[in-house]
């Protein structure tokens, strides 16, 4: 039965046009490509804001590393949440929530205050990673989740940390990282409304 089961689970390129004709998988597809945009600011520029708003380098790492334990619990106890509130509201609080947080940072003079906002991450990362990929499973048949999850990571991780930087990084260029985190923040905030179409549409 297990050798069934890991059959089951191999990656089936040829099975990519229809996973990705479904139009819930669709939309959540570009849903994962506009979160790898829009937190950008938080996964590849955040230093460069901090040094900017007069961070040193201890405090930058100390944010760093307030990120990263502010995810542990919610590896922990997402998957509670999710049976609980569904995979589908979870992942629009993350959303929202990631939405805000990039929005206040446009608002910070001091990065200690930036900080405080770094202990949200666990929300805007940890629980939105389970729960998107909980959601995307349901989405998809069971024989064809290696394939989804494929899908994923190429859409977040590939495609979306891809424009990202380069979308991030003009806007930057253009008119200062406030400006770069104010758009990528409003991009989180409508990917959000997406999210409740689904909803809606489900």
């Amino acid at each position: 039965m297990a050798e069934k089961h890991s059959a089951d689970q191999v990656i089936s390129f040829r099975e990519v046009k229809r996973v990705v004709l479904d139009p819930k998988v669709m939309i959540f597809l570009i849903i994962l490509l506009l979160y790898g945009i829009g937190t950008i600011p938080i996964n590849t520029f955040y230093s460069i804001y901090l040094n900017k708003i007069g961070a040193t380098s201890k405090i930058i790492g100390l944010s760093f590393a307030i990120q990263a334990l502010s995810e542990l619990p919610f590896l922990f106890i997402a998957s509670h949440l999710v049976r609980r509130y569904g995979a589908l509201p979870l992942t629009i609080v993350a959303l929202i929530m990631s939405g805000i947080r990039i929005l206040l940072y446009t608002q910070i003079n001091n990065p200690y205050i930036a900080i405080c906002l770094d202990t949200t991450n666990g929300i805007c990362y940890s629980l939105f990673l389970v729960s998107a990929v909980e959601y995307l499973n349901k989405i998809v048949p069971a024989k064809l989740r290696a394939t989804g999850q494929s899908l994923f990571w190429a859409s977040y991780y590939g495609a979306g940390v891809m424009v990202g930087n380069l979308f991030t990084g003009f806007l930057y260029d253009y008119s200062g990282i406030r400006f770069a985190f104010g758009i990528d923040g409003i991009i989180l905030l409508v990917t959000s409304l997406i999210a409740v179409y689904m909803i809606r549409y489900k």
